[in-house]
Order: structure tokens, then sequence, then C-alpha cells
């Protein structure tokens, strides 16, 4: 349990420079205020602070702002996906010449599961999924594999505070319905990606019809 209140400020900034980071060039002020839902007051002083702090810079021939190499900073510390990615890249080559089918693989992080090594090809059918995506844990196949697997307590955990990305016709019933179909997910050695929510209830419908 935390000992203090996150400080508001500083969750704020972290969020605009996650949205700068996603955008890739595209980061005006109203494409941040889309991505985040903040106001775009408060934008503007977190990309002040940011800028004055070295972590981004801004284009003034293209309005937008851009991150800095200063950012590379901030996962310095973090090399575990590394070693990850080194031991099971030859193995992922291996299966998909078995099955004919690109895969990945990704370790869980906290609020979503981090792509380490894939053996999805450049191409029409690339659906970003490159080594560094971040997947939502409830809304991924990748996720509900790894939550029908893990242990209680995470999947508990992951549960009842993540619902990122899931549809909205899911996120009521999360709690009770996602329990059996991690379940399910576990028997059958898949699982379903939510993304509409008007397809969302047929899906789970058709996973349960299965089992």
């Amino acid at each position: 349990m935390a000992s203090y209140r996150p400080v508001n400020a500083a969750l704020r900034a972290l969020d605009v420079l996650v949205a700068v980071n996603r955008l890739r060039g595209r980061a005006t002020l109203g494409e941040i205020h889309r991505q985040t839902g903040l106001d775009k007051a408060t934008i503007l002083r977190m990309l002040e602070t940011l800028e004055h702090a070295g972590f981004i810079v801004r284009d003034t021939a293209q309005r937008d702002y851009r991150a800095t190499g200063k950012t590379l900073l901030l996962s310095a510390g973090y090399d575990r996906h590394r070693a990850v990615a080194s031991i099971v890249g030859p193995a992922l080559a291996a299966f998909r010449l078995s099955v004919a089918w690109p895969s990945d693989v990704a370790l869980f992080d906290q609020d979503a599961m981090l792509v380490v090594e894939t053996s999805r090809e450049p191409g029409p059918m690339f659906l970003n999924r490159m080594p560094g995506y971040r997947a939502p844990v409830l809304a991924t196949s990748l996720g509900l594999a790894y939550l029908a697997h893990c242990e209680a307590p995470v999947r508990e955990a992951a549960l009842v505070t993540d619902t990122t990305g899931l549809a909205d016709a899911l996120v009521a019933v999360a709690c009770d319905d996602q329990r059996a179909l991690l379940l399910r997910a576990r028997g059958l050695a898949c699982a379903a990606r939510y993304r509409w929510s008007d397809t969302a209830a047929r899906t789970m419908e058709s996973l349960c019809a299965a089992a």
C-alpha cells in the first residue's frame, strides 16, 4: 500500500510524454488532447515542463512535439526483455515454419503485455506488434492467454483493476464472465481479441459453445 497519494501533476506529465512518444511526429496539441483527455492548458504546461527538462523538443515549422534521445534514459534500467528475446527467437522462428503462422512472445508488465519478440514480417498483414509494443491485457489474445495460466492473485488483480481496451459491452461483466473465458482459453489454447462492442457478446457466446 502506498504511503502517499500520487502526485497528479507528475502523472499528467508522464501521460503527455507517453502520448508524444506514441504519436511519433504527429504530436500536436490537439492530438495529445485526443490521446490523453487532458485539457489543452494543462497539456501545454506539461509540454513546456518536459521541454525544459530536455525530454521533448518543439518543431516550430510543423507545430508539433517530438521525443528527444534523453527519453532513452527512462528505459535504460529495464533489460529483461532482451534476455528473453535472445532465448525465444530461434524457437519462435522454427514454430512459424511448423505452423505457417506468425506468433508473438510477451512479458506481463503490470498493465500491459510487452512484446519482446515476434515472427511477424513487415507487410500488409503486419498488425502493429513489433517488439516494444504494449498490448492491453484484457483486450488481446496475448493477455488472455497469460492470465489463463498465471497465478490466481495476479489474475484477480488484473480482472479487478485493468479494463483497458475492453469493449464497453464487457466492462460491466469482466469480473465474472472473464474468469470463465480465461478457463476456456486455457482449454482451447486460444483467446479472442475484443474491439467492437456489438460483436463482443457474440464472441463470448461462441467461445462458450465451443468449450
